[in-house]
């Protein structure tokens, strides 16, 4: 089989793979309920410039990514396969982008560096799930690719900047100036080794800047002109002190990405050139740019996050593709590694899970023992030191062991915070006129899986948002909350361990409809005589 076949056959089935799943499973709290809900809502309204959450203005991103999830649930159907569906087509798209690439790059026709990424860990997770991350990656991945056509002269200057321009602004309207920083660390590595700083000239040329500005700068002055202080908001608070700012987000030590990317690209990394090749051989040293430098640089930052370093993936697999080829202890070690941490998650599962999840495994550990099976395959093309077919093994035996992840997942969804259950159990008793109140906590994906207004008390989301002014439905105080339920006989309330002892204290008239391991839900008095009868 050629290679370009080889490499669709390949890109399929981690399609495949990563599709089984995801509609088996709810919406994880928050990230991916937040980003479905405003989806859903863009739906809903038909307002597709101003994200909304929960009908409150939403402006902590730009608006590509849920533009993709309304796509996905237009076709497939509000629910969480739709929302999922487009970030498991632009991983497709990256691996093929990757493909392209290594075949320029490297002798084994961009087969190592497709396999080794859609096999990394953090690739394969973020691919199934509803974040913006998966797309950044696919953007930065194309403009790495164009460049290098235009360095090959398969494009010409023309062609460059009006494919660039259009692909920076896609990815400005998906995240802002994350993409450019790592497009400034790519390209500014590559320069920096070749000695060459005409190589970055490209970048400035007036066609380019145009095409860049006029496409996603539409979007910014719209909202900018509709929402007064928004692009102040925009460019301040959520970009520069987002990154920055420690207390907003994530704090981390120096070593945070040190382990990170050690599981991201697990094993793979052992397969890393040494820093004498790595920093001197101009093969690997055009990546040094894609992948040590966000590496150093996001250290520096104090908020930290592994997914920040998710669009550098593509840029170790090449790396390791441009090493020497894989051969003797360190081929062999990558397999047995896998096949030993295989059969550790299926040891623990066996011995351990009754502890967490009273629920048959049959399923999961037929999965896994095929993997683990797989991964011994792979050690022993290693020991004959046929590195291809060693890949092409391993590539399968992580691939297969990921199908046991929504299936242990979908054994003890609160668990991994999902609240579809809860969700979908009030929506079963619920009238159009009932009100539904979150206590002192947030589930995004309580009104997606309503398709409803969800009113909240003393919610901290909704404090850091871009608000004019405080909507009726946000409650703040207790004196609003006695109000909204003197107000209203009918009403369903969502609350955690923490929040329930707080409602029964001021409201102990509040009747028990269900209690999950995470969330609980109350209904008032009246309510509660009518779902009884």
């Amino acid at each position: 089989m050629n290679r370009n076949r080889l490499a669709l056959l390949a890109i399929v089935f981690e399609a495949s793979v990563l599709l089984f799943g995801n509609g088996m499973i709810g919406l994880f709290e928050s990230s991916e309920a937040r980003y479905a809900e405003v989806s859903r809502e863009m739906i809903e309204t038909g307002d597709f410039l101003s994200p909304q959450m929960d009908y409150v203005y939403h402006f902590t991103k730009p608006p590509f990514a849920y533009w993709m999830t309304s796509l996905g649930m237009a076709i497939f159907g509000v629910n969480p396969f739709g929302a999922r569906f487009f970030v498991t087509f632009f991983a497709s798209l990256t691996m093929l982008l990757v493909f392209l690439i290594g075949r320029e790059e490297s002798d084994d026709g961009g087969i190592f560096p497709l396999l080794v990424l859609g096999a990394s860990p953090m690739f394969f997770v973020m691919a199934k799930v509803l974040t913006t991350d998966i797309y950044v990656t696919f953007f930065v991945t194309l403009g790495v690719y164009l460049f290098n056509l235009l360095e090959k002269e398969k494009l010409t200057g023309v062609q460059f900047d009006l494919l660039f321009g259009a692909c920076c602004a896609l990815a400005i309207l998906t995240k802002g100036q994350v993409p450019l920083l790592y497009w400034a660390l790519i390209f500014g590595g590559m320069a920096m080794f070749r000695r060459d700083i005409g190589l970055l000239k490209p970048f400035l040329s007036p066609l380019f800047l145009v095409t860049a500005l006029a496409l996603s700068g539409w979007w910014f002055a719209v909202v900018g002109a509709k929402h007064p202080g928004l692009l102040r908001y925009l460019f301040l608070r959520e970009s520069i002190e987002a990154s920055y700012s420690a207390s907003r987000f994530h704090p981390g030590p120096l070593f945070y990405y040190i382990p990170v990317m050690i599981g991201a690209i697990f094993p793979f990394w052992m397969l890393l050139p040494a820093p004498r090749r790595l920093f001197n051989d101009p093969a690997c040293s055009r990546y040094v740019g894609y992948t040590v430098f966000p590496l150093f640089l996001f250290s520096l930052f104090p908020a930290k996050l592994p997914t920040y370093l998710l669009p550098s993936l593509p840029g170790w697999a090449l790396l390791l593709a441009c090493s020497s080829r894989a051969s003797g202890k360190r081929l062999r070690l990558m397999p047995l590694a896998a096949g030993t941490v295989l059969a550790g998650a299926l040891s623990f599962i066996a011995l351990r899970s009754e502890r967490y999840v009273q629920a048959d495994f049959t399923d999961v550990y037929v999965i896994l023992s095929v993997s683990i099976v797989l991964a011994f395959i792979s050690a022993c093309f290693a020991f004959r030191d046929r590195a291809d077919a060693t890949l092409a093994a391993l590539f399968v035996a992580i691939l297969m062991s990921g199908l046991a992840a929504p299936c242990i997942v979908a054994k003890a969804p609160e668990k991994f915070k999902i609240a579809e259950k809860t969700a979908l159990a009030m929506k079963e008793k619920m009238s159009p006129d009932d009100k539904v109140l979150e206590l002192r906590m947030t589930a995004f994906s309580i009104p997606f899986y309503l398709e409803r207004k969800v009113f909240a008390f003393e919610n901290n989301f909704f404090r850091k948002k871009f608000l004019a002014e405080k909507p009726p439905h946000i409650l703040q105080g207790e004196e609003e909350l006695k109000n909204f339920m003197d107000e209203n006989p009918m009403v369903w309330i969502v609350a955690d361990a923490k929040s329930e002892k707080f409602l029964l204290e001021k409201y102990p008239g509040s009747r028990l409809f269900l209690k999950g391991e995470r969330y609980i839900v109350f209904v008032s008095p009246g309510l509660s005589d009518r779902i009884s009868r």
